[in-house]
């Protein structure tokens, strides 16, 4: 990434405190990470249908954006705002949850499919293109979702025992953002996940590259 290119992080959630501890908030929670790290604070952009922040890292420009659209509308902002300033695909991350992988383990990808997640779906429907990188944050507990629906899940709130490891792996997440801002991303990528948790790899790369199916 050209340090000249401000760098467009979107972090994907749904607005309201209803929601704001949930799984599925989990984008939302790392772009707030970042602002507290760079010492900047979010405000409303009603054009975009968002809250967006700016700052600097190093020497680098960072532009963070929150839709307020709600997830199954994500892409709406993320189009409005790219077209504004007419910034290219490349200069975008996104930062979902993903309930394929477990918690604590993130998934970094440079383009693909969206999964079965509605936020990147709508993303890949409005940019009308699957090539953005994103960033995804495992959110599925130890013993899965047991007999919770899908949706129900993934607007839960996290377990006890996630709660006292959540700020760490939120900072995993800023960490792999800052990266991703001077670092080649390829490099990046091979790193962040080798480190996806036990089992195979190779297994859950499968389950993302495929969907579960199901939308969340």
């Amino acid at each position: 990434m050209s340090q000249e290119m401000p760098f467009l992080v979107v972090g994907l959630g749904n607005p309201g405190l209803r929601y704001q501890r949930t799984r599925h908030n989990i984008g939302f929670m790392v772009l707030d990470e970042l602002a507290d790290a760079l010492g900047i604070s979010f405000k409303k952009e009603s054009r975009f249908s968002g809250e967006a922040a700016k700052g600097r890292y190093k020497d680098g420009e960072i532009y963070m954006l929150k839709p307020m659209t709600y997830m199954n509308a994500s892409g709406e902002a993320i189009e409005r705002v790219m077209q504004y300033y007419k910034w290219n695909i490349a200069q975008l991350l996104v930062i979902s949850d993903d309930v394929e992988l477990p918690f604590g383990t993130m998934r970094l990808r440079l383009s693909g499919s969206h999964g079965g997640h509605n936020g990147l779906k709508s993303i890949t429907s409005h940019l009308k293109s699957d090539g953005y990188k994103r960033l995804k944050m495992g959110v599925r507990g130890a013993n899965g979702r047991g007999q919770m629906d899908l949706a129900d899940y993934v607007l839960a709130t996290f377990a006890l025992d996630e709660e006292t490891k959540l700020k760490d792996f939120i900072q995993k997440g800023r960490e792999a953002v800052f990266r991703l801002m001077h670092e080649e991303p390829l490099s990046v990528m091979n790193e962040v996940n080798q480190r996806t948790s036990a089992g195979s790899p190779a297994e859950e790369e499968k389950k993302n590259e495929q969907g579960t199916g199901k939308s969340l």
